[in-house]
């Protein structure tokens, strides 16, 4: 395996490890924004 090689791996997994982050941000915040708005209502 050349160095080239490891480096696109190693980018390719990084790549997939962010993805992962940034779906597990999105499906966290959505409930919360959603209580939120759904207090906000209840309030008004």
């Amino acid at each position: 395996m050349t160095p080239t090689e490891k480096l696109t791996m190693r980018s390719t997994s990084f790549d997939s490890i962010e993805k992962e982050n940034i779906a597990a941000r999105l499906i966290l915040n959505t409930p919360a924004i959603a209580v939120v708005k759904s207090i906000e209502i209840s309030v008004e």
